[in-house]
């Protein structure tokens, strides 16, 4: 079996020169090339990972592209949320929505929900059984609490199943044991932020626990109407039953106001009608428990439950039509009373899940995972539904993954996940890859996988609409009339991991393919008109001109390549690096024309800023002496045009930077303050032409008794 004991002086040098050619980090090459390695060199391991294929394994030996974030790199960076950290991450592009909401997405092609991630808390996944996506703003998970984050930098289906389309990323709390204490945390600065944190761990003799609040509010951007108010509770015990199992149980919530709307940006009375000014109340809440008993090193079960909860209260009626009249400069003249419309965005969803696992070590070379699965999803609101039905999905999933040693040089592992969802066909997603250690310290890597994303409720069954006080349809924005097919998935792959223990320096390169069908889109349907019944009949004399319809709307593909250095030049020294390029290519239908017009469609290309041609993300922090930290982190964003109610966006540069002095008291008490700069120097438009971001400062206090 691949072992890094084995590591010679001869390999690394080799590695060393190879990996300078590559990525030119020239200041440090006299040190790689002349420097002996320690036998603590040599017994340096590459990182650990859990999440690629459910089992245990080194970065070298996982079938597909992998980035851990360390708890290091999430203190060094100057980041104030999560999606701030998942900049450094090779391929990630973040959109800053409002000032308090984020998406994340990876090779872009995406709207505020970024539907082709799956993201995982402790195993849990947080994906929104309604819209889709993850509401960053709204996930009761703090980054005071996050051990690490790895994400797998491409499909991982068979693994995790639908969802995990283009990547996954799980979130590892840190166990309460290593937490024991009480922490307090004041941060204040731009945007009229005010963020509290409180945290206490302790540990009852088999009972481990961590309780956090938090409290923030901020008012928003310049530009946009967006202040906002959240409060957050989260807590995880972890009981020890016995030498063998034990329980873990997590839950939290957070309740949050947001302000929201575009009337004062646009000057435009259509958005004063449909799009208020408004302010629209959030609530999350999850209940997580999971058993689990250590037969062997190389045996355990696992039986986990959980439940999400999630609804945006977004419901509100419209301006008097003759005001909104009068703001166009034209007279009342319509056939029906003078009144308000009902119109709203919000919804209310769950989602219920269920899962038994086991991994086993079969023989020397031989590793397993399988399990199976249940799931609920639900999700109702007037709003997006037309009605107040409950509209739901089940499902029923079995996965099994595997590792076989063929030779101490040479790593298969296989998966395979089968879904079966009410009111499809079963669906499988298989993965097959093949990994060569060349030597110790540098490996090779082959694989093909495919994935799918399974269709939102809100995709599904979506029938947005403004309606007059007694019900009835004045005029339609999205609608679908049928059950969409999930999207699909083929990716190609090929990888290499090179490592030098002594500056614990790891590089990973990409080189990829993807080919989409089914991509789900949102053409706009000029059929979609009184009196068709797609939108049921809107009143005569409105004036509905379309909708936007929800549907398979073509094929795409995607391909670049990507590398990522993480480096620890000295030990007080971090150093992560990383570059992305993406090429899109393919055909989305843009418009439905009316019915007796061709073509039928008005087809597009996809422009290559669809995903950014290139991203960049650099991150130097060093410790210096009297205890006081430094980093800074420079990004970079090409162009990109975001879906959904986004726009394109041009390229962009942001500096951050940050400053830490750490104190240790008496009694076991430490304090921390920081300084935070971000955006130096730099103004920049992101996700829309309404989001103007500029300079940003904060001063975080810190302390902590033991």
């Amino acid at each position: 079996m691949h072992d890094v004991t084995l590591h010679n002086k001869s390999f690394a040098v080799g590695l060393a020169g190879l990996m300078l050619s590559v990525c030119p980090l020239s200041s440090m090459a006299d040190e790689f090339m002349d420097a002996a390695l320690s036998e603590e060199d040599f017994l340096a391991e590459l990182p650990v990972v859990l999440s690629a294929t459910r089992l245990s394994q080194p970065l070298d030996d996982v079938p597909v592209a992998m980035t851990v974030i360390d708890r290091e790199t999430i203190e060094a960076l100057g980041a104030t949320t999560i999606p701030d950290v998942l900049r450094l991450v090779p391929g990630f592009q973040v959109g800053r929505v409002t000032g308090s909401k984020m998406t994340v997405t990876y090779h872009g092609k995406s709207d505020r929900y970024a539907r082709n991630l799956q993201v995982l808390v402790d195993g849990r996944s947080v994906y929104d059984a309604g819209f889709g996506g993850v509401t960053w703003s709204d996930l009761p998970v703090l980054l005071e609490d996050i051990q690490r984050i790895e994400v797998i930098r491409g499909p991982n289906s068979a693994a995790f199943g639908a969802n995990a389309f283009n990547a996954t990323i799980n979130i590892i709390t840190i166990h309460p044991a290593e937490q024991s204490g009480t922490l307090g945390k004041i941060t204040a600065g731009s945007l009229s932020t005010r963020r509290l944190v409180v945290r206490h761990a302790a540990s009852l003799q088999d009972f481990d626990f961590r309780l956090t609040l938090m409290t923030d509010e901020s008012r928003g951007l310049e530009t946009r109407y967006d202040d906002s108010q959240t409060e957050m509770v989260s807590f995880r015990g972890d009981y020890h039953l016995d030498a063998t199992s034990g329980l873990l149980f997590e839950a939290g919530f957070s309740k949050a106001k947001r302000d929201d709307g575009f009337g004062s940006f646009f000057d435009d009375p259509d958005f004063d009608l449909y799009q208020p000014e408004r302010t629209i109340d959030h609530y999350k809440e999850f209940q997580q428990l999971r058993w689990s008993k250590t037969l062997s090193a190389e045996n355990e079960w696992s039986l986990q439950f959980y439940h999400n909860y999630q609804e945006i209260e977004d419901n509100f009626e419209t301006v008097l039509f003759s005001e909104y009249l009068n703001s166009v400069g034209l007279p009342y003249l319509l056939p029906w009373p003078d009144q308000r419309l009902k119109l709203g965005y919000g919804l209310s969803s769950e989602r219920t899940d269920l899962e038994l696992q086991h991994i086993a070590r079969l023989s020397p070379d031989w590793r397993v995972v399988w399990g199976v699965g249940a799931r609920l999803d639900a999700a109702w609101g007037v709003s997006m539904f037309g009605n107040n039905d409950v509209v739901e999905r089940s499902q029923l999933r079995a996965f099994l993954n595997t590792e076989w040693y063929a030779k101490p040089s040479i790593v298969f592992n296989a998966g395979l996940m089968a879904e079966a969802y009410e009111g499809y066909q079963p669906y499988y997603s298989p993965r097959l890859a093949v990994n060569f250690h060349v030597d110790p310290l540098q490996t090779l890597r082959l694989s093909y996988s495919r994935a799918i994303r399974m269709p939102t409720l809100v995709e599904n069954h979506s029938f947005l609409r403004a309606r007059f006080q007694d019900e009835t349809t004045f005029d339609v924005f999205e609608i679908n009339e049928k059950r969409l097919k999930p999207e699909e998935i083929e990716s190609y792959e090929v990888g290499y991991v090179g490592y030098i223990p002594q500056h614990k320096v790891v590089l990973d390169l990409k080189f990829y393919r993807d080919e989409i069908r089914n991509h789900i889109g949102v053409p706009f349907d000029k059929n979609c008109k009184e009196p068709a019944a797609i939108c049921t009949n809107p009143v005569v004399g409105s004036e509905v001109e379309g909708a936007f319809l929800y549907s398979d709307s073509g094929d795409l593909s995607i391909s670049g390549f990507e590398v990522g250095v993480s480096a620890k030049p000295t030990r007080n020294t971090l150093l992560r690096a990383a570059y992305a390029y993406a090429k899109t290519s393919g055909e989305l239908i843009r418009r439905i024309n009316e019915s007796g017009t061709l073509p039928p469609y008005d087809y597009y290309e996809i422009v290559p800023d669809l995903a950014p041609k290139h991203t960049y993300s650099l991150l130097l922090a060093h410790h210096f002496p009297q205890q006081i930290d430094a980093s800074v982190a420079y990004y970079r964003l090409d162009s990109m045009r975001w879906l959904g109610e986004g726009d394109s966006v041009a390229g962009y540069d942001k500096v951050d930077v940050k400053f830490s002095h750490t104190a240790r008291y008496g009694g076991g008490a430490e304090g921390k303050i920081s300084l935070i700069l971000k955006n130096i120097g730099n103004h920049y438009t992101d996700f829309q032409r309404a989001n103007k971001i500029g300079p940003e400062s904060y001063i975080e206090f810190e302390l902590f008794f033991d």
